[in-house]
């Protein structure tokens, strides 16, 4: 207790000290100097002064106060005075206040001859107003203005009271300056708090401080360091009796939490980051060491290290790595196949596949329809038990199982060949020679007719058969006055040359099928193939079996075993319903519609094969049928996949005044959803503004940090999202120049006339003044298109031009003003007023002149018309610019080629600048690109030069890349472009692998390809543009994509 007396009395010394060592009080003599502020209020005599003091005569209120002498004061007082004489002067534009902390206010109130002091707050008819003569102030009460405030002699016993006249005027000083301290204790604030008072704190000599340390969130004070040594941890921290300069700093120590307990996991594709456990409070995923923002939950996993925290009462521990792994779901390599054979035989299916666990085949008996699983069958392979008629047209496929999914192969078909309307030749009757030659035999009343062919020699399939050699001239033919309907045969190869064979069938002089290749490599081959193919031709046909092509090469294959069906009735199925159908991106076959039994989708006319259901939609013809008892023919149906909303109308740039909100709009077909954002470093990064989900959006009130901003709005609806173009917001600066027409007397009729203020002459036309509808005093009124203008010539140019409009009177016409720069019309304002009745609304105007050029200016009504259209505008202003600069764009001195790898830093050699350079991406100067930005080949890019504050136009580069034009790329191709998920790479040669990289040349990800093309899945990049580098053995080609 004793220690904080003694402080208190030494701080009260000191205060005591330093009234008395640094107030000085000046003499003021003039209107400008009397402001609000502490007084010394003296009488002046002759040579000696009596200064007001705070205390009444003996008589009291209603009496008059007493003074303190003080001796020839001159034009300052810094001694001779106490607190006592020290009053606090108020002034507003009229009127003036006395007042001093003891004793209240200096106050007239009519009830006796003197002033005296009262603790109320005078009324506006109590105060005093204020004149100044020679130096000497005159202060008269309001009420009475014959009460003035004066020094009053009274036969040599002075006093202050508020007499009529004749009476010593009064002298006032005003307190005007203070020495500087002493010393100075100066802060740095440390890491994880921070220390109150901040800065530099000066301290007089002798004089006490106090700082306190505050410890931020996760965070703890450790101790303080002063003057570079441990000062313990007691806060605040106080210095006392300062006789020296000192430094202050404190130390905080980090709150030390355990990392959160996880394991290495494993998950199946589609996994989500909501999908990662550890145990811990608060758990937080991230996707590097050293991310900052952590993952949200939806964010798709992929194999990789992972790190989780736990943050505890706001703190957030150290991250901890846990290791993701992916497992894909089944894949089906080969599909099964259809199977055709003769009632008693047995058929087998198979399948292969990549990442399969469980295989279960399956049953259809009615055309796909429904199925059943067959008891036991869960390998890869099914063969039937021996085959009946009722199976014939029997389904079959096989679901492929395992951890991550399932995968259903297509359906292969069962057919058996029709017993009472078939026909085979075996060979077994018919002697064949065993040398080449040309000969005919007949079995089952078919003629068989053959060139340069043997029988099978050493290379039997099942008994007797047939040996064509060669393509030239070697084949086997019949005619089948029934037709045909299914037409097969066994094959296989001779002899063990390694040229090898392919077999065509020819129909009526015309190839229609082929064999796949068999038999090359040296060596025997006794593997026996089946050809079957349907033909479903009614009437005679003439069927040829040889060597594909027309070579004498000796290419010997045997067949045997040629079998045949008669053809089936004409299908009469009716086509199925369907109309032309429109969805997103990544829609499949299986989203396709049509009415009808047993529906199939096909590519073109004369696919053979239907579409996979989950096949990807493209815009353009599919073709559907439906099969009841028979396929019908193919119908078409157009499909469209739209890519997302369109914008029909973009934002456009909006200038205001600060305090004024901006209002930027579009109109987007197809948009359900608005999201505004908004950029602060020319477009380099988006910020989402909460609520702003509207196809219009109004900011706050302007700030000068706002100056510049940019605003764009993603469009979104249920095919994807597409993002505006950007707007500009620009604050208008102080204006240089306002007409308000104060000074202006315009008449209260229509007529002619001009005036000038400021320099500025301002001619009129059938014009008034205002009127009854002011917008802010005095203004002028235009009353129609024909004849009434306001026009003015500004001759420095001006850079943002403004004023104010409303309608006047209450008719309903609709009133529109435009602005005309030189004789042109520039702009227009918005309709307004065109409602019955009087409209108060006061409405701006703002257009962007930007010239320095002398310029004329006209505000008018819209068009030349003469009907009454009355407009009050008023506050004209506008902003000038400042001289512009002079900085000369960088030269070009070279050529603009590179290599593969070179960035923007590798162009400066082929410039010629003495400033500091500055590359865009685009021709606006909007988009800022860092020198380590990678070249691509036909790139145009934009650089400027700036010296001091002064930044020059641009210059526009157009790179070439050598060695593009190279066979490597001669056919590249990829697309889209805007790329939202998946960009698809094409090319005539290999692509070995590829590399993104960010316009800073951060490699972000690289994938091995070794093939002709590539499907890359970008799904993890941020919407922004990348540079992708694709290498193709020695060559490498680099493009721009932009992720949406």
């Amino acid at each position: 207790m004793k220690n904080k007396f003694l402080l208190f009395l030494s701080l009260m010394l000191l205060t005591l000290t330093k009234m008395s060592a640094q107030d000085t009080f000046s003499q003021i003599t003039s209107l400008a100097e009397l402001t609000t502020g502490e007084y010394l209020i003296v009488g002046d005599g002759n040579n000696d002064g009596m200064m007001l003091n705070q205390a009444n005569s003996s008589s009291g209120h209603n009496t008059y106060i007493l003074f303190s002498p003080i001796s020839n004061p001159g034009t300052s007082i810094s001694t001779g005075y106490t607190q006592d004489n020290v009053f606090t002067i108020n002034v507003t534009a009229n009127h003036l206040t006395i007042f001093n902390d003891e004793v209240g206010y200096v106050t007239y109130r009519g009830s006796a001859n003197h002033a005296s002091f009262y603790n109320d707050t005078p009324t506006d008819l109590e105060n005093w107003t204020y004149s100044v003569e020679d130096g000497l102030w005159i202060l008269t009460n309001v009420e009475k203005s014959d009460r003035i405030l004066q020094w009053n002699q009274n036969n040599n016993q002075g006093r202050f009271a508020a007499y009529t006249s004749n009476q010593v005027k009064l002298k006032l000083y005003k307190k005007d300056s203070s020495s500087p301290s002493d010393y100075s204790i100066t802060v740095t604030q440390a890491e994880g708090g921070n220390i109150s008072p901040s800065g530099t704190v000066e301290v007089e000599e002798g004089g006490t401080v106090e700082f306190t340390a505050t410890a931020d969130a996760c965070y703890t004070f450790s101790h303080w360091i002063v003057d570079g040594e441990n000062a313990g941890n007691t806060n605040p921290y106080v210095f006392t009796n300062v006789t020296a300069d000192h430094t202050i700093s404190a130390v905080f120590e980090a709150v030390a939490l355990e990392t959160p307990t996880a394991e290495a996991q494993e998950f199946c594709e589609g996994a989500t980051v909501a999908d990662l456990v550890a145990e811990g409070t608060e758990i937080k995923w991230y996707d590097a060491e050293d991310a900052t923002m952590p993952l949200s939950e939806d964010t798709v996993l992929v194999a990789g290290t992972y790190y989780a925290t736990q943050t505890i009462d706001g703190c957030e521990s150290e991250k901890l790595a846990v290791e993701v792994t992916l497992t894909t779901a089944p894949i089906i390599i080969t599909q099964p196949t259809d199977q055709t054979l003769s009632i008693g035989e047995t058929a087998t299916f198979s399948v292969e596949a990549e990442d399969a666990a469980e295989f279960q085949w399956s049953l259809s008996a009615d055309d796909g329809i429904t199925w059943t699983e067959i008891d036991g069958e869960t390998a890869s392979t099914y063969t039937t038990e021996p085959v009946t008629e009722e199976m014939n047209g029997n389904l079959y496929r096989v679901t492929v199982i395992n951890d991550c999914g399932e995968l259903i192969s297509d359906s292969a078909t069962l057919i058996i060949q029709e017993e009472s309307c078939e026909g085979l030749e075996d060979f077994e009757t018919t002697d064949i020679a065993d040398a080449y030659l040309d000969g005919e035999f007949t079995n089952n009343e078919i003629t068989w007719t053959y060139g340069h062919s043997r029988n099978e020699g050493d290379f039997a399939i099942n008994g007797k058969g047939l040996m064509l050699r060669r393509a030239s001239d070697s084949y086997l033919e019949a005619t089948f006055e029934a037709g045909v309907g299914t037409f097969s045969f066994e094959y296989r190869k001779a002899f063990t040359g390694g040229n090898e064979r392919q077999l065509e069938i020819i129909v009526n002089g015309e190839q229609v099928a082929t064999t796949p290749v068999f038999g090359a490599g040296n060596g025997e081959d006794p593997t026996v193939h089946t050809f079957t193919h349907t033909l479903n031709i009614e009437g005679p046909v003439t069927l040829r079996i040889k060597n594909l092509g027309e070579t004498d090469v000796n290419r010997q294959a045997v067949i045997d075993n040629i079998s045949w069906t008669c053809p089936e009735e004409t299908c009469e199925t009716p086509l199925p319903t369907a109309e032309a159908q429109i969805f997103c991106e990544e829609a499949t076959v299986a989203d396709l519609v049509a009415e009808g039994e047993n529906i199939q989708w096909y590519e073109t006319q004369t696919s053979t094969e239907p579409l996979a259901p989950e096949v990807a939609l493209v815009t353009g013809t599919y073709y559907v049928t439906q099969t009841i008892d028979c396929e019908s023919d193919r119908l078409a149906v157009e499909v469209l996949i739209s890519e997302g909303p369109v914008f029909t109308l973009q934002p456009t740039d909006q200038t205001v005044n600060e305090g004024e909100t901006a209002t930027f709009t579009v109109e987007v077909e197809g948009a359900l959803e608005y999201q505004w954002s908004v950029s602060n470093d020319h477009g380099a990064t988006w910020a989402i503004i909460d609520g702003a989900i509207e196809a219009t959006y109004t900011t706050e009130p302007a700030t000068p940090e706002m100056d510049g901003n940019q605003y764009r709005v993603a469009a979104t609806n249920d095919c994807g999202e597409t993002i505006s173009e950007m707007a500009v917001l620009t604050l208008v600066g102080e204006p240089c120049f306002v007409e308000d027409f104060e000074t202006t007397e315009l008449p209260g009729a229509y007529g002619d006339g001009s005036f000038t203020n400021n320099g500025i002459t301002w001619t009129y036309a059938h014009s008034r003044n205002e009127g009854d509808f002011p917008i802010d005093g005095k203004g002028l009124m235009l009353r129609r298109a024909l004849d009434s203008y306001l026009e003015a010539t500004i001759p420095a140019g001006a850079g943002v031009f403004s004023f104010e409009y409303r309608k006047a009177f209450t008719g309903g016409n609709e009133r529109q003003l435009e602005l005309s720069v030189n004789g042109v019309q520039v702009a227009t304002t918005p309709v307004f007023g065109d409602v019955s009745g009087e409209d108060p609304t006061i409405y701006t105007f703002t257009y962007v002149l930007n010239t320095t050029e002398e310029v004329v200016i006209r505000i008018k009504n819209v068009g030349e018309t003469d009907a009454n259209r009355q407009t009050v505008i008023d506050n004209i202003n506008w902003t000038c610019l400042e001289e512009p600069c002079d900085v000369p764009a960088p030269i070009a001195i070279g050529n603009f080629e590179f290599v593969a790898g070179d960035t923007l830093a590798d162009l400066e050699d082929s410039l010629e600048y003495t400033g500091t350079l500055t590359w865009y991406a685009d021709e606006e100067l909007t988009i800022v690109l860092p020198n380590t930005t990678l070249l691509e080949d036909g790139a145009v890019y934009f650089v400027t030069q700036t010296i001091g504050e002064c930044e020059s136009e641009a210059l526009m580069v157009e790179t070439q890349e050598l060695g593009v034009d190279s066979f490597a790329f001669d056919s590249f191709s990829y697309y889209p472009n805007p790329v939202k998920d998946y960009l698809y790479l094409r090319n005539n040669s290999k692509i070995d692998n590829l590399e993104i990289y960010n316009l800073a040349g951060a490699k972000l990800m690289s994938q091995t390809i070794n093939a002709v093309k590539a499907d890359l899945n970008l799904k993890g990049l941020d919407a922004g543009i990348y540079i992708l580098k694709i290498n193709s053995g020695k060559e490498v080609k680099t493009v721009k994509i932009i992720k949406k």
